[in-house]
């Protein structure tokens, strides 16, 4: 709800300065950065999936199971122990480099998965009024509409997924096309 009244107050006051929505996001996302994962278990599989490459198991042939009774398997969803990685190789190199800079803990490892989210959400927070403004949109109302969002916020930084990164990247490679910049052939 109160995210909608936001939008519905920015559409009526156009040009609304930028600063005070980001203020918004900011304090609206701090509670959910020290949450546990929300409505999804599927960071305990990214846990599983890092130590599976940090172990040297290959998890486009296995599921987390071949990690054996513990701590980590336990925390994966049931539906997913057995199943492979639908991730691509750089997904799971990143995994591995997490669980490995976390030293195997389970703790460290969500907190790692969860900056990697924040990440991706301060891509989205970056790439949208640029992109507003390439259209002639105004910057406030992307910036509540596409960060404020509850989907953002709740799970994708509260759920620590890894889409969060992956739409980050889109939305900044898009801001980027938009401006003819050198890079994009």
């Amino acid at each position: 709800g109160s995210w909608f009244e936001v939008v519905r107050t920015l559409r009526r006051h156009p040009c609304a300065p930028l600063g005070s929505v980001v203020a918004m996001a900011i304090a609206w996302a701090l509670p959910v950065l020290v949450m546990p994962p929300l409505f999804s278990r599927d960071v305990y599989s990214y846990v599983a999936q890092g130590e599976m490459i940090t172990r040297g198991f290959n998890p486009y042939v296995n599921g987390p199971s071949i990690l054996g009774a513990g701590r980590i398997l336990n925390l994966v969803d049931p539906l997913w122990r057995h199943a492979r990685a639908p991730y691509g190789p750089a997904w799971e190199r990143l995994s591995g480099g997490i669980i490995h800079l976390a030293r195997h803990d389970v703790l460290a490892a969500l907190v790692g998965f969860r900056a990697l989210a924040l990440v991706g959400v301060v891509l989205i927070a970056v790439g949208v009024p640029a992109l507003a403004r390439a259209m002639g949109r105004d910057e406030a109302v992307a910036f509540a509409l596409a960060v404020l969002n509850p989907l953002v916020l709740l799970v994708l930084l509260g759920g620590a997924h890894n889409d969060a990164l992956m739409l980050g990247l889109l939305v900044v490679g898009c801001a980027v096309a938009r401006h003819n910049h050198v890079m994009i052939g």
